[in-house]
């Protein structure tokens, strides 16, 4: 019985999809022979057709000054730093989309991190900043911005829906002064490494 790709509980793949594939290439004037699990080999293939080579040119240029090194780690350890390039650049390209979408938004708005760390604002949002929270003779104020509900909780509200928005309330502290109120807040995302809270100020219930 040939063993299928199932995912298992923790979200991974199991049997044909991480057995060993060989395949013979040649460069350098020899013949080589590598055994490596289906994911690295499709993504080395995704290497050569980004730089516009063959897959044996591509394997030539990774293991170029590593003779006595074990290649097929030498192939992994490429294959895992050009993935975590990829991620890097979608995004980057991903911030810029939201920095374009926060500047569309007329009401004060952000872009938070998973981890409450805000990563984007709006002109409006700055705005708020200065006229609600900015102290005379304080310049330069220390801004704490929480969201009053656990991240993982809102993650999973928004996952069922991922095209609606929750009134959440929100707390924005200075050193001297504090705004509370609520955001409509949204998940680019949710399912994925880097998911993207986008929280468009509703009301102000209070500053402090």
């Amino acid at each position: 019985m040939s063993a299928e790709a199932l995912p298992s509980e923790n979200g991974l793949t199991t049997g044909r999809a991480l057995a060993r594939r060989t395949r013979i290439l040649s460069f350098g004037g020899r013949r080589h022979i590598f055994a490596l699990e289906e994911p690295f080999w499709t993504s080395l293939e995704q290497m050569a057709a980004r730089q516009s080579v063959k897959l044996s040119q591509l394997i030539s240029m990774v293991l170029a000054d590593h003779a006595g090194e074990n290649q097929t780690s030498l192939l992994r350890a490429a294959v895992v730093r050009w993935l975590l390039d990829e991620c890097d650049r979608h995004y980057a390209i991903l911030l810029s989309s939201i920095r374009g979408i926060l500047s569309a938004i007329p009401a004060p708005a952000v872009a938070m991190t998973d981890k409450q760390q805000v990563i984007a604002q709006n002109l409006p949002f700055a705005r708020l900043l200065d006229g609600r929270l900015q102290s005379e003779g304080d310049t330069n104020p220390e801004l704490t911005l929480r969201l009053n509900v656990p991240p993982a909780r809102l993650i999973a509200l928004l996952t069922v829906d991922p095209h609606r928005a929750i009134g959440v309330p929100f707390t924005l502290r200075s050193s001297a002064r504090k705004i509370s109120g609520i955001m409509n807040t949204s998940v680019i995302d949710p399912t994925g490494e880097k998911p993207v809270f986008m929280c468009v100020v509703r009301s102000v219930e209070g500053v402090n």
